[in-house]
């Protein structure tokens, strides 16, 4: 029953939203539009047709793992990139300019369908489907709260009610296990998380499984077979040469694009930075990238001069080393901008990890080995990471993020982590804090100029 809510919804969504713009066209003046015609066909199968994409591309009509106000921002933000498209392809048909009240009506109009749809859907669905009764077996006790942290954004789909250590007694474990729908592995040793696994399994449970980095890489492993027995073959060489081609041509032709479109913002910003101090425009570092080799990466300098007599200001806290128009384009992360030149260099990718310092490199390497797995692909000026983790998120979460980008990569992924970049540019940075036992590796890891 909750399925056909959904998809009842989700249809329900479509219909308002294509009809809410065809009469808005209709309203004001599009008359080939009152009638079935060519012309009809074209708007309707390209509105269709994007609105498809772009909600598919952020997330779909996902109210069960969505929060509904990041739902509705993904939905709002689907039907603009739909409605810029159709409003050009009218423009070209009708061959004149209609009017820029039209496309804007047409808005604000779906944004209040979209926030009363979700709403609805949201509050029916929650009201027939309770949330899952939870059990959270765990490994590391110093995890166990953030790990119920977490958890506890999802408590409308996932109700935690018991936690239970791995090392617990067998009986006690399979009890909880049996009492509940739903039981979340985190940080356990490979067999006893084999053992629970199967148990869950043999009694129709759902298990979900905090992935180690290695379970990650294994994802994509290719079977073999040896006879009558499969095996396991994991061989990540970084993308094959046509996916570099591709991903190549891509960079060139978005960085040119970029260039082009931004130039009267990066002549604007050039000319706020050099009068504010008279200090240098660039601000310009070493990072790594693909296989390790140091490049040198080009932001607009944010900070003051010498920024780096005043020390290291842990994140989270008002820095005084950033001055006002540093703080202007941080906030819309205009001083990104130059590393357009890093891309139309080959130094870096549109789409891949964040190019991180040298000496972080290293540090990281040491704490997790598996992050030299990360530079099997050029960094990145966006990336899985920057979509899905937060600013406080650890360099192993990150990681995980960033493996799963390289192990999954496609032409398509960097297209939706391109346009949902689009997205996270609009929406305020998470201002979660850090808790008093990661102070000290923030500590250890802030950056002492420009991050």
């Amino acid at each position: 029953m909750s399925g056909l809510l959904l998809f009842f919804a989700k249809l329900f969504l479509l219909a308002l939203l294509f009809f809410s713009a065809l009469v808005i066209y209709q309203v004001f003046g599009v008359a080939q539009l009152h009638r079935l015609s060519r012309h009809t066909a074209i708007f309707s199968i390209t509105y269709v047709a994007s609105i498809y994409a772009f909600m598919k591309i952020y997330g779909d009509f996902d109210i069960v793992n969505q929060r509904k106000e990041n739902l509705m921002f993904s939905l709002f933000i689907s039907s603009v990139m739909t409605n810029v498209i159709v409003y050009v392809s009218q423009c070209v048909m009708e061959k004149r300019m209609i009017t820029l009240l039209c496309p804007l009506l047409i808005a604000v109009v779906q944004a209040v369908i979209i926030v009363a749809l979700v709403y609805l859907t949201n509050t029916i669905y929650f009201l027939q489907v309770p949330p899952s009764r939870s059990l959270l077996v765990y490994g590391d006790p110093d995890m166990l709260s953030e790990h119920l942290a977490k958890l506890s954004r999802a408590r409308k789909s996932y109700a935690i009610q018991e936690q239970i250590h791995y090392t617990g007694s067998n009986e006690e474990i399979r009890r909880a296990l049996r009492r509940c729908d739903t039981v979340f592995l985190a940080d356990l040793p490979p067999e006893r998380e084999r053992e629970l696994m199967d148990y869950a399994y043999k009694h129709n449970k759902q298990t979900v499984v905090f992935p180690a980095l290695t379970d990650i890489v294994m994802n994509k492993a290719q079977v073999i077979m040896f006879n009558d027995t499969p095996t396991l073959s994991c061989r990540q060489p970084g993308l094959r040469f046509e996916q570099k081609l591709v991903k190549r041509f891509l960079d060139i032709l978005l960085s040119l694009v970029g260039l082009i479109l931004s130039s009267p913002i990066f002549l604007t910003e050039c000319l706020m930075i050099k009068l504010y101090d008279r200090g240098p425009i660039f601000f310009t570092q070493d990072r790594a990238t693909i296989n390790g080799k140091v490049f040198r990466l080009y932001k607009f300098r944010t900070m003051v001069v010498n920024a780096e007599a005043m020390g290291v200001i842990p994140a989270g806290e008002k820095d005084p080393r950033i001055t006002p128009v540093g703080r202007i384009l941080r906030a819309t992360r205009m001083d990104e901008l130059p590393q357009l030149l890093n891309i139309l260099k080959g130094d870096m990718s549109v789409v891949g990890p964040r190019p991180e310092r040298v000496e972080h490199v290293q540090k990281y390497t040491e704490e997790l080995p598996e992050f030299r797995y990360r530079l099997k692909v050029k960094a990145g000026l966006t990336g899985f990471a920057q979509i899905y983790g937060k600013y406080n998120t650890t360099p192993k979460d990150k990681l995980a993020l960033d493996l799963i980008y390289i192990e999954n990569y496609s032409v398509w992924m960097d297209l939706k982590i391109i346009f949902q970049t689009l997205k996270i540019i609009f929406m305020s940075e998470s201002t979660e804090g850090f808790d008093s036992s990661r102070q000290e590796e923030i500590r250890e890891t802030t950056e002492k100029v420009e991050d």
